[in-house]
């Protein structure tokens, strides 16, 4: 179920590379300057935001600790980010039933249009005075 560790390092790295947001991010002084940062919304853009979210005291009296808020910060932030990485990831799965679909049906779309074509040559070849082989043969025929 888990992902091992190169794994991920690979799919950070390919993911921050893409992204014009990593680039200012990582070029922040700190996570305060990082949290201003304002950008196009993509992936990566929600997923900081959710877990600046999660670092941010929210509520009344949000300096004050009472048992409903008393989650550990890190537990906070891991659950804010699991749950904004699976809305990520199933955004990005919404289409794949429609890929597949359109994947394992085109082979027969393409077989069909050779035999439609198939089809139409025979019926040209047919309606012919003379078909093509006839005619060749009575050509080589005056040749030799």
């Amino acid at each position: 179920m888990g992902v091992d560790h190169h794994q991920r390092n690979t799919a950070v790295q390919v993911w921050t590379k893409q992204s014009p947001y990593s680039k200012v991010f990582w070029a922040s002084a700190n996570l305060q300057v990082a949290s201003e940062i304002k950008s196009d919304p993509s992936a990566l853009t929600r997923l900081a935001i959710a877990g600046f979210d999660a670092l941010r005291p929210s509520g009344p009296g949000a300096g004050e600790q009472d048992l409903e808020h008393s989650w550990d910060r890190h537990e906070l932030l891991e659950r804010n980010l699991r749950q904004q990485i699976h809305r990520e990831r199933r955004a990005l799965e919404s289409g794949l039933a429609v890929l597949a679909t359109v994947g394992s049906t085109s082979p027969f779309v393409g077989l069909f249009g050779t035999v439609w074509g198939i089809m139409n040559a025979m019926r040209r070849i047919g309606a012919l005075a003379m078909p093509p082989l006839m005619w060749l043969q009575a050509r080589s025929a005056k040749r030799w």
